[in-house]
């Protein structure tokens, strides 16, 4: 939670409820994290609130696990879940993998498979940008569609396919044999 939005301060009350565990539990963990110096405690007021210490020297790798693992790609992976079976690849592209986002961000997704755009995807995406308070870019190419603007050097695919991603359905292997497969 800290780290997933690492510019964000949260009440003890606010964590303690997103991690669904006793308040003495959390406030032991919350000490712990903030003796190691991986978060930062403030009082305002009467409230006591933390946030990730972006001046922590393993800051940017405990970021890049928590994107990793169960971060936002887990929270879109869990929106594209029921639709997963049409979806040949997914990934997040742009700010977010190139690690330039802030809060502010947009979040980009490319879906790639036998999947229509408003219906399925735009559906299952809508209540996960509510919930990362973010807007989400999808981009969904067809199958057929989507091997041809390869095959044709389409200049936004080349650019997309030579940068890192974050998958959130296949992987890098499966999209290379999807982009240049010929088609049966």
């Amino acid at each position: 939670m800290l780290y997933g939005q690492p510019d964000h301060a949260y009440y003890t009350s606010q964590i303690v409820y997103a991690a669904g565990c006793g308040r003495g539990r959390v406030q032991r963990e919350l000490k712990k994290l903030t003796e190691l110096g991986i978060i930062v405690r403030a009082l305002e007021g009467r409230q006591l609130y933390y946030i990730a210490d972006n001046r922590s020297p393993i800051f940017p790798e405990i970021r890049s696990i928590v994107r990793k693992t169960f971060g936002i790609a887990e929270v879109l992976r869990g929106a594209l879940q029921p639709v997963a079976n049409d979806i040949q690849s997914s990934f997040i592209f742009g700010a977010i993998d190139r690690k330039t986002d802030d809060r502010a961000s947009d979040i980009d997704v490319m879906v790639i498979g036998n999947i229509h755009f408003n219906n399925e995807v735009v559906d299952q995406l809508f209540s996960v940008e509510t919930e990362l308070g973010r807007e989400i870019n999808t981009v969904v190419y067809p199958e057929a569609e989507f091997r041809q603007k390869i095959q044709q050097d389409h200049y936004f695919l080349k650019t997309v396919m030579d940068r890192s991603k974050i998958f959130l359905v296949g992987d890098e292997v499966g999209l290379k044999r999807l982009a240049y497969q010929k088609p049966v």
